[in-house]
């Protein structure tokens, strides 16, 4: 018959990692945890809490589905797009809204934009068109309208105008030579006033027609080597150099199709980053670079390269660039593209993603947290215990966690504050700003490996004692240690389990401060504390679940003391 063996083992926790779900708990690395909430494994002996959601004041009149930010004249927004087809624009610093376009303006179920420059963005949109907005004017690129004007050799001078006149449109009239194209301003600049054209001619004042050479949708845009690219589809419109509404070939500019069966579908999303430009599909990625304009014959010409085959994204918003990696949500996992590989990343969140809601709908970004930045994907996660929930896998340093920063999230989005990434989110109609509020209440969850203690599971373990070494705030607050097994949990009753002191008189009887209103003062401990007591639990493994809500918290280590029972 097996023996037990009594002697007690003392078991501590200081080297930190990140979280595993690609594993049973039992079976990832000793320094490992099953599930990190609102706790960050900055290193060795620092899992450190992260701030909350706040609450900016804002409340947009519809529903966003989707937002971005741009920096207009060194002014930060977010513009939110929403599902009736209006839009908003949301100043970061006075969180004042402008309304952007009304309802029906857009399709309300895919647009996008880029920044040209620091001057305005420009918007494509999937059933409406191609826009501009400055801040201030939404302007349609794409389209027809007409004009009073007369030419004198180059000049064009405009006397009434039914839209907005730019670089790149076609002047058709009584008179007017084919293919006319405005190539410069005068004293015009979208209105009234002279412009030049690239052909001669002595035409009167007449009525003619001022045609965009803009695609007349598009669902994805970048900026890219000095030149907006729209998608559409499988094919890719693009500007002549330095302006953002000449679509002509003449000066430049011009258009592709993707035919190559490596693209299954239709473009998902473009991104300029590292040099590239980034043509995602939802199983492909290619790039274009060495972007240029030839000599013989004078047309611009371009590598586009299919890179990755298999792999791609159909959730447009989880393309996010970190450092020298473009990272993605594919169906089955994050994958990250540097230089010409892509290689998956998230292998140890292969749990989480066997309990998403849906992958499409994922969206990203990088924020500064604890002052190291992360790669952040919110996600909406089948939670076993609680439901459905959204909440965010965060990567840094080759380690992930998890957070959590509302049940009613739905979107999220990045905006560089000053050079700092900060990450926003909305509900539908009102914004926070997120990881941002250290001194509210927040729930945070540290769940170590179930340990063998090298016996591999051949001896019964018996837990006799659960113990954390935290820097506690100056913040009241409770912190619970269970001590776990393969079977069950069990809560310690432990000396020291909040960071209030208790007062005791000789008799041992609970001793009450009060002031002279007669309130009961609290005396908070701070600093470092060793929480410890007694637990007992019995199985083949046992670890350790930490709970608490304190917010500032820092965990520095966590124990266990056991001993081995029977063997077999």
């Amino acid at each position: 018959m097996a023996q037990a063996n009594s002697k007690k083992y003392d078991h501590t926790l200081r080297e930190f990692g990140g979280m595993n779900t690609q594993a049973a708990r039992y079976a990832i690395e000793d320094n490992e945890f099953a599930w990190l909430e609102n706790i960050m494994p900055i290193g060795h002996g620092n899992l450190r809490s992260v701030g909350g959601p706040v609450d900016i004041g804002v409340t947009l009149a519809a529903t966003c589905y989707w937002m971005k930010h741009a920096n207009l004249n060194n002014v930060d927004y977010m513009m939110c797009f929403c599902t009736n087809g209006s839009a908003y624009q949301v100043n970061l610093t006075t969180f004042a809204v402008t309304t952007i376009g009304a309802a029906g303006t857009f399709s309300g179920t895919s647009t996008d934009f880029d920044q040209w420059q620091n001057s305005l963005i420009v918007i494509a949109d999937a059933t409406k068109g191609i826009f501009s907005w400055d801040g201030t004017t939404l302007v349609q690129i794409n389209g027809s309208f007409a004009i009073t004007a007369s030419t004198a050799a180059t000049v064009l001078t405009v006397t009434a105008t039914a839209g907005v006149l730019a670089i790149g449109q076609v002047i058709t009239g009584a008179g007017v030579p084919a293919n006319t194209i405005i190539v410069g301003f005068i004293s015009g600049t979208g209105g009234t006033g002279t412009y030049t054209t690239n052909t001669t001619s002595t035409v009167g004042s007449e009525s003619m027609t001022a045609t965009s050479s803009a695609p007349a949708v598009g669902t994805s845009v970048a900026v890219y080597a000095s030149r907006v690219w729209i998608a559409n589809n499988r094919t890719v419109s693009f500007t002549a150099p330095n302006t953002y509404t000449d679509f002509t070939s003449t000066d430049f500019g011009g258009t592709f199709t993707i035919s190559d069966s490596t693209l299954h579908s239709n473009i998902t999303e473009m991104v300029s980053a590292n040099g590239f430009l980034y043509i995602m599909g939802s199983d492909s990625v290619n790039v274009v670079s060495d972007v240029r304009v030839s000599t013989s014959p004078a047309v611009t010409v371009f590598s586009n390269l299919n890179l990755v085959t298999t792999a791609g994204t159909s959730a447009r918003a989880s393309v996010v660039p970190y450092f020298r990696t473009l990272w993605m949500a594919a169906p089955y996992g994050f994958y990250g593209i540097t230089g010409a590989s892509a290689q998956k990343g998230s292998d140890k969140l292969d749990g989480v993603f066997q309990l998403l809601a849906s992958t499409s709908n994922i969206s990203g970004g990088t924020v500064v947290i604890n002052k190291i930045l992360c790669l952040a994907f919110m996600l909406s996660y089948n939670d076993p215990s609680s439901g459905t929930r959204p909440i965010f896998a965060i990567f840094f340093n080759k380690k992930w966690f998890v957070g959590s920063q509302g049940s009613t999230l739905t979107f999220c989005a990045t905006a560089s504050l000053s050079g700092s990434q900060t990450m926003y989110a909305t509900d539908g109609t009102k914004l926070f700003k997120l990881f941002s509020d250290l001194v509210s209440n927040i729930s945070q969850v540290v769940q170590t490996k179930l340990w063998a203690f090298g016996e591999g599971n051949i001896s019964d373990v018996q837990v006799l004692k659960v113990g954390a070494e935290i820097v506690m705030p100056l913040t009241p607050g409770a912190v619970t240690i269970s001590a776990d097994t393969e079977f069950n949990s069990v809560g310690g009753n432990f000396f020291g389990s909040t960071s209030i002191v208790v007062w005791q008189n000789s008799s041992l009887a609970v001793t009450q401060w009060k002031n002279n209103s007669n309130a009961i003062v609290e005396w908070a401990a701070s600093g470092f504390v060793w929480l410890r007591g007694d637990a007992s639990n019995y199985g083949k493994y046992a670890g350790l679940t930490l709970t608490t809500s304190v917010p500032g918290i820092e965990l520095n280590a966590m124990q266990l003391q056991y001993e081995l029972r029977a063997r077999w």
